[in-house]
């Protein structure tokens, strides 16, 4: 069904869409994680023969189906060669699109409970992954744990329009304001045009902390804004912390 081997990096080539019946590689990853991954690369580099790319020969080169990041990563910091899997020349397009998705497709996840409490957290750092905070009481378990958590850093004197950039949806409401359509569509396209505002919700946690009334604050752990744990801000009271919780629920 295959062979392993290594291949030189110069006759390995990232999956952009060259193979009759297989589109390009679907996956990125951005700068940051890229130097993780590199990092990772340089840490264990055995990790590579323990889960080898899978490649397909095409036009003398071999193009990656599984593993396109790896290999970038592999030639930044000077790789030369890489251990691979060979798929056969004729494989069926099928299956090569569906070898792509599945390799990547997360069917299980973290049990955070376990990595927080049994597993050192400096080493998983170091290894690229990164945990969420620790639950300090058995209140936190109400939290969903797919909000994402800010640290305030900035402190002092933010106002609200700090906390959100108008720019692109002013230029999109611009557009709309001189568009042909009638006021209705104008003002349903002015709600679609919303998407265009970016929050900063680290500024957005400054103010909270620093800035906001009691009645900006309670609006904004309504609106879910902010979910602020005891793990993350030095000094935040356990009461105010289960406030927040309530509020929430």
């Amino acid at each position: 069904m295959f062979e392993i081997k290594e291949i030189p990096i110069r006759d390995l080539r990232t999956n952009n869409g060259e193979v009759e019946g297989l589109p390009r590689n679907p996956r990125k990853i951005s700068k940051k994680n890229l130097e993780k991954l590199k990092k990772s690369v340089q840490d264990a580099p055995e990790m590579l023969r323990l889960r080898e790319l899978i490649v397909i020969p095409h036009n003398g080169k071999f193009v990656v189906i599984a593993g396109n990041q790896r290999l970038e990563a592999a030639k930044a910091v000077g790789m030369e060669r890489l251990p691979c899997k060979v798929l056969p020349e004729d494989t069926d397009p099928a299956k090569l699109r569906e070898y792509a998705i599945k390799d990547n497709l997360p069917f299980g996840e973290d049990d955070w409970e376990i990595l927080t409490t049994e597993w050192d957290p400096i080493e998983l750092s170091e290894w690229g992954l990164e945990c969420k905070a620790e639950q300090k009481t058995s209140e936190l378990s109400k939290i969903e744990f797919s909000d994402i958590y800010y640290k305030p850093s900035r402190f002092e004197n933010l106002t609200l329009k700090d906390c959100i950039d108008t720019s692109l949806f002013d230029k999109k409401v611009e557009f709309i304001e001189k568009s042909k359509l009638t006021g209705k569509q104008k003002d349903t396209m002015k709600m679609f045009a919303y998407r265009f505002l970016k929050i900063d919700f680290e500024a957005v946690a400054d103010y909270y902390m620093n800035n906001a009334t009691e009645e900006e604050r309670e609006v904004i752990e309504r609106l879910r804004l902010v979910l602020l744990d005891s793990g993350h801000i030095d000094g935040f009271i356990q009461d105010d912390l289960l406030r927040i919780i309530k509020a929430a629920e």
